[in-house]
């Protein structure tokens, strides 16, 4: 029974479950007396989050690392978990980051069975790992899903979900620029975009062979470019301007803002993931890179199950998009793919075509679809213990 306040545990464990997460707690508490515990990042924090663990303590890329720290991650699930009972819930929100949330939710649900367990934003389990579908639909009350065939894929295995929309959809469209020219030889000066990643792992496998790329690729190309830089945070963007300056290459830099460091570019170099995503959503056309240790892409190439590894090829079923995967990815075959974008203005009207229609599909008021389901599962609870 809800005495005073209803309490809700919340886990992020990435850079951008902390915006969604932040952008949920404010709102819910603009109508309810809600108590938030969780793993937070900065913007959680702010929004009135109690937290319990930090995001930095989860920052791991690849299946080696999670072998590596596993013990260090048991531990801190197991304590999570006591966290969150002791504090008696009355619902837990997954942000992200399921093959953490699930196993959390499942522990949590086998304590307290009246449990509400809502995963906000679903596992792909229509890339890896479909079997897991029996786990989600044992522990999960209701998801919110990013893209449309996501609510058929899941719906199809009796699983309760809702297409809420990509909150990079609403940010890019109200950022309200144009998304340059659709012929890239018309430029006298070419804007590049360099966005290595948002992990440390990732962008130390990245940034050697990307910056010798971009030295390649204005070796090749008869026009001025101008170098913009990525970086998730201050600690990677310093760590990348040491890099640029080894490597004789001037830059600006945008920190913590991918979405505009993108609109002010013609032309991408990006990490796959959600960048490459935003990327197509501003209708850029783009290289799309991935490398990590031998061990992790042993793993990564026997449980994957689609062709490709972007979100732009996966949404539009195609590979207008080049990817340049592990050992495919050296200097050369990146300044190659730029350079075979600017000559190729067919292309890149494809692309923004596509771009253009899915930015609008998943421009569908994400924010309003997922204060709404929280608003009406709150005022039941409150109804049914109040």
């Amino acid at each position: 029974m809800f005495e005073s306040t209803l309490k809700v545990g919340i886990v992020a464990a990435e850079k951008s479950g902390d915006s969604l997460g932040a952008n949920l707690i404010s709102s819910i508490n603009q109508k309810h007396n809600v108590e938030f515990f969780g793993v937070v990042g900065p913007k959680m924090i702010e929004a009135g989050c109690t937290p319990i663990a930090s995001i930095e303590n989860l920052s791991i890329m690849g299946f080696q690392d999670v072998i590596l720290q596993l013990p260090r991650l048991i531990h801190l699930k197991n304590s999570i978990c006591r966290t969150l009972i002791k504090n008696e819930i009355d619902i837990f929100v997954g942000v992200d980051s399921p093959s953490l949330n699930l196993p959390i939710a499942a522990k949590l649900k086998s304590e307290m069975p009246e449990l509400k367990v809502v995963q906000y934003v679903a596992p792909q389990l229509w890339a890896w790992r479909p079997e897991r579908i029996k786990k989600v639909k044992k522990i999960v009350d209701h998801l919110l899903v990013l893209f449309p065939f996501e609510q058929e894929y899941f719906s199809n295995f009796g699983v309760k979900s809702q297409f809420v929309g990509h909150p990079v959809a609403n940010k890019i469209k109200s950022a309200k620029k144009s998304f340059g020219c659709q012929d890239l030889s018309d430029l006298k000066e070419i804007n590049l975009a360099l966005l290595p990643g948002s992990r440390w792992n990732e962008v130390k496998h990245h940034s050697d062979v990307l910056f010798k790329s971009i030295k390649f690729f204005k070796d090749s190309i008869n026009k001025k470019v101008n170098l913009k830089i990525g970086a998730a945070d201050k600690k990677i963007a310093d760590y990348l301007e040491v890099c640029a300056k080894k490597h004789g290459q001037e830059s600006i830099f945008y920190i913590d803002d991918s979405i505009n460091c993108l609109i002010d570019s013609d032309l991408a170099v990006v990490s796959s993931g959600t960048v490459a995503l935003e990327a197509f959503l501003c209708s850029k056309p783009m290289v799309v890179c991935y490398k990590t240790s031998k061990f992790n892409y042993f793993l990564f190439k026997r449980l994957i199950n689609l062709e490709n590894i972007s979100l732009p090829n996966i949404l539009m079923k195609s590979d207008i998009v080049p990817e340049l995967i592990q050992e495919n990815l050296t200097a050369q075959s990146v300044a190659t793919q730029l350079m075979l974008w600017t000559v190729d203005s067919q292309r890149i009207i494809s692309l923004r075509q596509a771009g253009s229609n899915f930015l609008n599909v998943l421009d569908c008021n994400s924010s309003q679809y997922v204060n709404d389901y929280f608003d009406s599962l709150i005022n039941q609870l409150i109804e049914k213990n109040g």
